[in-house]
């Protein structure tokens, strides 16, 4: 379920109700959201039935679909993350994550979950005087406050997390990937990848005030 449309279908609803606008004024927009969400909260379909073949009150089932509506989204996919705990000195790399937050309240797990891959690969060279390989060592240097045990962990999770980039359908699709068959599984790899960037980002956003 798309948030921005159900906003935009509650906007029009509650608009109409509070303006007292035409009885087909009103039909049209719970037409409309019977169409647009009736697969995803079918009581939605019930209310447009009552309305069409059973002479139901259109402003009390008008509000009843506002109401379903507003449940709908409460229920819906929350983090329990800020995003500024996550900004960092790389523009590019907030986009990201920024863009992975907003599609993961919008439900959409697969899209999200490919953000944040695209913010974990995008992390690995953050230090732009290095290439590739030796940024992730210096990250994994830095993450690991130079612990060699901490860093082995981290090094092992790092590999993990590529290897899974790589052979499932996060970011590439060929037809060689794995596919994800469920939005719980894109759901435990979301939370799995971002638990490793709240580690580094969080040590990170330490290290530069402490350079300052």
């Amino acid at each position: 379920m798309n948030k921005q449309y159900v906003m935009k279908i509650i906007a029009a609803l509650q608009y109409d109700l509070e303006n007292d606008h035409t009885e087909s004024k009103l039909f049209d927009d719970v037409d409309r959201a019977g169409k647009l969400f009736g697969q995803d909260v079918p009581t939605i379909c019930k209310c447009v039935e009552e309305v069409q073949y059973f002479n139901g009150t259109i402003r009390r089932n008008a509000q009843t679909i506002v109401d379903l509506l507003e449940i709908a989204l409460a229920e819906q996919a929350t983090l329990s993350y800020e995003l500024e705990d996550f900004q960092i000195d790389d523009s590019e790399f907030n986009k990201l994550v920024e863009q992975a937050f907003q599609y993961y309240k919008e439900a959409r797990i697969d899209t999200a979950t490919e953000k944040i891959w695209d913010a974990f690969e995008r992390i690995k060279s953050f230090y732009k005087q290095y290439d590739k390989k030796a940024s992730v060592a210096k990250l994994l240097d830095t993450v690991s406050k130079n612990n060699a045990a901490y860093k082995a962990m981290l090094e092992e999770e790092f590999a993990s997390l590529t290897k899974l980039g790589n052979e499932f359908r996060i970011r590439h699709h060929e037809t060689d990937k794995k596919d994800i068959c469920c939005n719980k599984h894109y759901d435990y790899l979301f939370h799995r990848c971002i638990a490793v960037l709240r580690l580094v980002t969080s040590i990170l956003r330490v290290e530069t005030v402490s350079e300052s």
